[in-house]
């Protein structure tokens, strides 16, 4: 080796290294320039989200833009913070922008953003300190659960922390929903299911959600994994919730389970007589257990206001059910060897809702209208009920003399009836005092009839304040129910055969009708009587007319409905009058 081929080769090494720094700026400048456009889509992308949770379509002020860039800046790029900081500024003023952007500094969120830290603040800032109480309550429920939005307000109202509120006329289940909803905007419930008619069914958490309510509960819930398994805390457990296992287990006695409020069973678990010693119960779900006979011990647990009883193999309630006098919410259903109720039933005075659904062998319905405080009432899949009978009332209504009201009233507080799928039900009897008709739902405000198809008679008298009414499978009944109410606002008309065209009293006696949707009945052949009736009645910027025929022809008149917005499976169709303007 020459000294000239070195000096050569130092010459080309100081060449390549000075490539080499130029590549590492190129890449440093590189890496900074992703950096920053990361951040900016991520600010971006978080302000997108916080907008839309916060304003939805509304315009933003220019100052609340401003503030609102910034917490989005704090949120960097996760999209669950930010929907829950959206939500927690709905509504909300400068001032309240400003707070939760100086309380993000202060928390220490940004560089290292820690979720559960914007979770846990969205947590205390919730409106009210019962409402805290109910969505913490919510960490007895096993992570990705789809919880029922009534039972869940149920379960609330329950444990006590639901209360009506005098000053805005809103009972306690009016403050459920408010409650519920509120959850629901803050984006601490998502997922949510809804229904046709926009009502939300259903709804879960998500995880990190459900991780925060648990570590804020964890003082008073507990779930049993193993058979007798126990934690060495000595802090006394008010929700207890086992979970399953392969084998079913006895329930584990413990002096910290003195205090238990809420008591879900799962099918491994048994209950007998010696156990059911947990006399501070609000809430016991017995639901797909393996429970067969309830304890005649059960009428002790006075406290309890929820009691579930779906789909457990009882063939008989025992008597000392009826003296739960506090009991609010009674659920039954899914099992063929339910038989009977207990005949003093009707002692359950605070019961607010009952559901009685696909008890297949059950041959008579509980007596209950003359329940006071029973607001919904949801009867289904009851194929050994062919007749609601007197009884179904109450003895009041059955024997004369027995009351010196003018008019009784039953079901004075019922507000929302669900009669499904009763496909052996012919007739529905009239309630007499006297030999006089009395008015039965008279606050009644929501009714749903669905595949009564034997139905026949529907005799009982009905308040005329129905607001919303759905019916399927039953022309008897539709026929019924417009020439008996006179404030429905809206009609839904499903699969009723028979039904050739809509009766003119529906549109005569319901001035206020704003919404209207038939669909699939099948012998509807004509809209011809519309004209003077409809367009009196379908206006306002909310009405609507949705059809659905499968009538091989099918008469429309264009005049008769100038508010249509929708024509759905026309098999065929004939036009009068032109073409729809409206469409």
């Amino acid at each position: 080796m020459t000294v000239e081929s070195v000096k050569l080769w130092l010459e080309e090494l100081e060449r390549v290294a000075f490539e080499a720094e130029n590549l590492l700026d190129d890449f440093n400048y590189e890496m900074i320039r992703r950096k920053v456009e990361i951040q900016s889509q991520m600010k971006r992308k978080c302000w997108l989200i916080l907008k839309e949770n916060a304003f939805g379509a509304g315009e933003v002020p220019n100052r609340l833009q401003e503030i609102g860039f910034k917490i989005a800046l704090e949120c960097r790029g996760l999209p669950l913070a930010t929907r829950v900081l959206g939500g927690m500024l709905r509504n909300k003023g400068t001032t309240d922008w400003e707070t939760l952007e100086s309380r993000l500094q202060s928390l220490g969120v940004g560089e290292n953003t820690n979720v559960d830290k914007i979770l846990k603040l969205s947590f205390d800032h919730l409106p009210y300190p019962s409402l805290q109480k109910c969505l913490s309550y919510c960490s007895i429920f096993p992570k990705d659960l789809e919880m029922e939005r009534n039972q869940l307000i149920q379960l609330w109202a329950a444990e006590g922390f639901l209360h009506s509120n005098q000053r805005n006329n809103m009972c306690m289940e009016e403050v459920g929903n408010m409650y519920f909803t509120i959850l629901l905007d803050s984006n601490l419930f998502q997922d949510a299911e809804k229904d046709e008619y926009g009502n939300v069914l259903n709804c879960k958490m998500h995880d990190l959600v459900h991780d925060m309510v648990q570590s804020i509960s964890s003082s008073k819930t507990l779930r049993l994994i193993e058979s007798g398994s126990d934690d060495k805390e000595t802090f006394p457990i008010q929700y207890l919730a086992p979970e399953r296992s392969e084998k079913e287990m006895p329930f584990p006695p413990s002096k910290r389970f003195k205090c238990i409020t809420t008591l879900f069973l799962l099918e491994d678990r048994s209950l007998n007589d010696r156990k059911i010693s947990f006399f501070m119960l609000r809430v016991l779900s017995l639901r797909s257990s393996s429970v067969k006979e309830l304890p005649k011990s059960i009428g002790k647990v006075t406290h309890l206001r929820y009691f579930d009883l779906s789909r457990i193999s009882i063939k008989i309630m025992p008597d000392s059910l009826c003296r739960l006098y506090n009991l609010q919410t009674l659920r039954v259903g899914d099992r063929e060897s339910l038989t009977k109720f207990p005949n003093n039933f009707k002692n359950l005075v605070n019961l607010r809702h009952f559901e009685l659904r696909n008890c297949t062998n059950c041959k008579e319905l509980p007596t209950l209208g003359y329940m006071p405080s029973l607001r919904s009432l949801h009867l289904e899949g009851l194929d050994g009920i062919t007749i609601v009978e007197p009884s179904f009332y109450g003895e009041l209504a059955m024997h004369s003399g027995a009351s010196n009201q003018s008019s009784p009233k039953l079901f004075p507080k019922l507000g929302h009836f669900i009669l499904r799928d009763m496909k052996n039900l012919i007739e529905w009897m009239e309630a007499i005092v006297h030999d006089r008709t009395v008015v039965v739902f008279p606050i009644l405000d929501m009714v749903t009839i669905d595949s009564c198809r034997q139905l026949a008679t529907l005799s009982f008298s009905m308040s005329q304040e129905i607001e919303d009414h759905w019916t399927k499978n039953g022309s008897v009944v539709l026929a019924y129910i417009c020439s008996g109410v006179s404030t429905l606002t809206s009609v839904h008309i499903e699969d009723v055969n028979g039904l050739a065209k809509l009766p003119i009293i529906l549109f005569q006696n319901n001035p206020n009708l704003a919404d209207l949707k038939l669909s699939n009945c099948r012998d509807l052949t004509q809209f011809l009587d519309f004209p003077f009736v409809i367009s009196q009645t379908l206006e306002g910027p909310n009405s609507q007319t949705i059809l659905g025929l499968s009538q091989p022809r099918a008469y429309i008149d264009n005049n008769a409905t100038p508010c249509l917005v929708g024509l759905e499976s026309l098999e065929k169709l004939v036009l009068l009058q032109g073409s729809f303007v409206f469409l």
